[in-house]
């Protein structure tokens, strides 16, 4: 049992296609630049987390190496305080 089914349009299929179209246009651009501003944000938090990461690096490294100085000097302070003692005796 098949319907046979009577549609009346108020407007011709060419202008129900051209206003979709229209649409569908809109859509599709808004869609692309919702896409690049996502990937422009994403490939910023990447730069960011590399810095912060090498800052982070640097800070270790920087740290160390003034540690090492510090740790020279008191030895040298150190030596000479007691060379000094040794040179009185």
């Amino acid at each position: 049992m098949w319907l046979e089914t009577e549609f009346l349009f108020e407007f011709s299929a060419q202008e129900v296609l051209g206003y979709l179209f229209g649409h569908y246009l809109n859509i599709y651009v808004y869609r692309v630049m919702l896409e690049f501003k996502a990937c422009e944000e994403s490939a910023r938090m990447v730069a960011m987390k590399s810095a912060t990461d090498n800052a982070t690096g640097l800070i270790k490294d920087l740290t160390l190496g003034y540690n090492h100085q510090r740790q020279g000097n008191i030895t040298k302070e150190l030596l000479e305080i007691a060379g000094g003692q040794l040179d009185n005796d």
